[in-house]
């Protein structure tokens, strides 16, 4: 392993070997559900609405996503002048997309974070201060789901008629996201303390793995290492912090109008905002997926919320699309933005070793 790859792995980054896995099951597994949900609900009307949709549509579905992206980006950015650093936007660009990348190839989108740490710090900001930027970020996020969890259980749920299964499924994920913020914010009191408690009150047989008591562990020591950084950032300019809170915002809100637009598109603009809510719900759902990119659950969800009140005929295509929008096009822009990043931090690494005395 080359020196470059030693430092990635190191710092959470997968290794390309990971990665190529993750990437060929991502798409795979993707390409089969579509296939199956296509062959199970297409028949001779299909492409005839299809042929008839708006193509002013189809550029409103990028948009928001465009609009996804730059808020994304922009919410890095200020994040980083909010920490005391800098960062060029081109270079916010790279971090981000690289951490949806490898996001979108492991499960629970598990590298994402690491990744963006890395590069952040590959462009000369402090460790801490990647920290910081990153995990404010996260944090920001799953705070946004927790406050969204009873609108998406209580009204999207209801507007839709979701199944049992649907609503079970809900709450659940609701139930994750509350503990995981609970654990986060009780935790920056002693983290390593209560890292110490939970492995000495778990089950035996459990205990006895390594790979548990590694993974608390790191949770926790991320956690001490974020409440710290994040003291930092809260006595610096406050104002940065909220228009990164609006930026989350736009971020989690944009995503949930690629639909309702291809549904307009294809003649049902009555469906518009009962396609918010269902996308609201399919969204809501997807990060607690242990799946890389989601795949197989993703659009077995979205189909199984949407033929709810979708014409049968349509709901193969509707998950093809709205999959291209939201996965496969940014699986291949967020891998050109890795690749260039990976090219810097080579680039670094190089210099690195140049400068450094012969022995």
């Amino acid at each position: 392993m080359g020196d470059m790859e030693q430092a990635e792995t190191k710092a959470g980054v997968p290794t390309r070997r990971n990665i190529a896995r993750g990437l060929i099951v991502a798409l795979s597994v993707s390409a089969l559900a579509v296939l199956v949900i296509l062959a199970c609900t297409m028949d001779g009307s299909t492409w005839d609405a299809v042929s008839r949709i708006s193509p002013v549509f189809l550029v409103l579905a990028l948009g928001v996503m465009i609009v996804k992206w730059a808020a994304n980006t922009c919410r890095t950015y200020i994040l980083t002048k909010a920490s005391g650093a800098h960062v060029s936007f081109f270079k916010a660009v790279k971090v981000v997309f690289s951490g949806t990348f490898t996001g979108a190839v492991t499960p629970f989108h598990v590298a994402g974070i690491p990744t963006e740490i890395y590069f952040l710090s590959v462009y000369d900001i402090p460790a801490a201060q990647s920290t910081a930027v990153i995990t404010t970020g996260t944090v920001m996020s799953v705070t946004l789901f927790v406050i969204m969890a009873p609108v998406v259980l209580l009204i999207a749920g209801a507007r839709v008629d979701a199944h049992f299964g649907i609503r079970t499924l809900l709450v659940g994920a609701g139930i994750i996201a509350v503990l995981f913020l609970l654990a986060v914010i009780y935790s920056m009191g002693d983290p390593h303390r209560m890292a110490n408690t939970i492995i000495r009150r778990t089950p035996g047989r459990l205990k006895k793995r390594t790979w548990f008591e590694n993974g608390v562990k790191r949770f926790f020591d991320a956690v001490a290492h974020f409440s710290e950084s994040l003291h930092t950032i809260l006595h610096y300019r406050r104002r940065y912090l909220v228009a990164a809170s609006f930026l989350t915002l736009v971020l989690w809100g944009s995503v949930v109008f690629v639909t309702p637009f291809i549904l307009w598109g294809l003649g049902y603009p009555e469906l518009f905002w009962k396609g918010f809510m269902a996308q609201l719900v399919v969204s809501y759902l997807l990060p607690f997926v242990p799946v890389p990119g989601e795949s197989g659950f993703a659009e077995a969800t979205f189909a199984g919320v949407f033929a709810i009140f979708v014409p049968e005929n349509l709901v193969g295509v509707l998950a093809l699309m709205w999959r291209f929008y939201t996965f496969y096009l940014p699986l291949v822009l967020s891998g050109v933005a890795f690749l260039l990043a990976l090219r810097d931090s080579n680039r670094r690494l190089k210099r690195s070793a140049e400068s450094k005395p012969a022995v």
